[in-house]
């Protein structure tokens, strides 16, 4: 004898079970959807990097600049121009001084901070190998000398070199070459490259972009100089000790920077090969980024590239902009649906179970909830990226599906009526 399909229990049951797990496996989707940029992003490591100290510097501004950090806890990395520098002259005491206490990181800056030729503004690009390893290696053991420890990290002069450095380099055992984004990366196998993103007038910018979203792995290095400062250079500085200090001041408050050292980097385990400078050199063109900032800031980072250094624009796309609009639209009006069924469906099965209905105070929670995340997103001046448009989203979402279970109650409960009279 067939069975009747609708009145067959185990039918009902089946439905009863679905209907449960439904709203709580969508739930536990969109947690993990929101939650996982939350417990992956490691922050943002910021080095401070103070270039031209050297034995005919301005040692009392150079201080100056050194206790400011000394003072804000954070360490910084201090390139030492080595010509002629001696273990027992005031400068090499002042740095080694620093160096024990740990607040700075010592880099060799070149040899003697002169160019190829005269209207040169590189001490290596274009030079002899012998040549080369003849200045870094005299460099080096100065420096050496001076501090009483090894150095491992190198920062050309005006972020200038060329292959037969990085050779030099690898061969002398230098772990780390900080300089700029263009310059030449083939060959270096053991050297990390970690190049500067900006001087100081830009660290909030950078700090910004990092925090878009569209950086799996963002790294700020900041580059610093003495003549930076109108009380020592008064034609060519654009501030003064006092916005170095309220500048600190105000990176010791951000929660998700840490300032940390180029050998912190190392010690961190992020990608800082040749690849990760081969990703970056090769990034969207800065028109890209003026043209599409709004969606690609919106498009999550797994689709953005693998590894990136985050300033100033994104690396290594491999979206196209069409597709960047497709995943925006679609993404996030999926979303909403998503969240709109779910909170639909939570809220008439909570009617179920309690008798009365809680949808007009869910409307009215998830609105407050939307306007206070949007008003903190604009007093901290948080740019909409994908994290923070996720969020809007389900609440948008949520609320949509709470005014919707208000508005037509019993849509759902009169079929259940029916369908409980018809088996009856």
């Amino acid at each position: 004898m067939a069975r009747n399909l609708d009145t067959d229990p185990r039918r009902h049951v089946s439905a009863g079970l679905a209907s449960r797990m439904l709203p709580s496996t969508g739930v536990a989707a969109i947690l993990v959807l929101l939650l996982y940029p939350a417990l992956t992003w490691a922050g943002i490591p910021v080095v401070f990097r103070f270039d031209d100290y050297s034995q005919t510097c301005n040692v009392q501004a150079h201080e100056k600049v050194i206790r400011m950090f000394e003072t804000h806890g954070m360490p910084c990395c201090v390139a030492v121009i080595p010509k002629n520098i001696v273990p027992d002259g005031e400068a090499a005491k002042t740095l080694r001084h620093y160096v024990e206490k740990g607040v700075v990181e010592p880099a060799l800056h070149g040899f003697s901070h002169k160019g190829v030729r005269e209207s040169v503004n590189s001490e290596f690009a274009g030079r002899p190998w012998d040549e080369q390893f003849q200045l870094i290696s005299r460099g080096k053991v100065l420096l050496e000398e001076a501090l009483g420890r090894p150095v491992s990290i190198f920062v050309p002069p005006w972020n200038s070199y060329d292959h037969a450095t990085i050779g030099v380099l690898e061969q002398m055992g230098f772990a780390v070459l900080s300089a700029g984004r263009d310059q030449p990366y083939e060959g270096a196998h053991s050297i990390a490259l970690i190049p500067e993103v900006g001087n100081i007038g830009d660290f909030r910018s950078a700090v910004k972009r990092a925090r878009s979203g569209n950086f799996r792995d963002p790294i700020i290095v900041v580059l610093l100089h003495l003549y930076d400062f109108v009380e020592v250079k008064s034609a060519q500085g654009y501030m003064k000790y006092e916005d170095l200090d309220r500048i600190l001041d105000w990176t010791k408050g951000q929660e998700d920077i840490e300032v940390t050292t180029f050998g912190g980097l190392l010690a961190s385990g992020r990608p800082l090969d040749a690849q990760t400078y081969e990703d970056d050199r090769n990034s969207l063109p800065r028109w890209v980024l003026d043209r599409w900032k709004f969606p690609f800031s919106l498009t999550p980072v797994f689709l953005l590239g693998d590894r990136c250094i985050p300033y100033p624009v994104p690396k290594g796309v491999i979206v196209s902009d069409r597709q960047v609009l497709l995943i925006v639209g679609l993404g996030y009006g999926l979303l909403v649906c998503m969240a709109c069924v779910l909170t639909l469906s939570c809220l008439r099965l909570a009617r179920a179970r309690l008798g009365f209905a809680i949808s007009g105070w869910a409307a009215i929670v998830l609105l407050a909830v939307g306007l206070a995340f949007t008003g903190y997103l604009i007093w901290r001046g948080r740019p909409v990226a994908y994290r923070t448009a996720s969020v809007l989203a389900v609440l948008a979402g949520s609320f949509i599906g709470s005014v919707a279970e208000g508005a037509f109650p019993r849509g759902i409960c009169r079929r259940r009526e029916w369908s409980v009279r018809e088996r009856i």
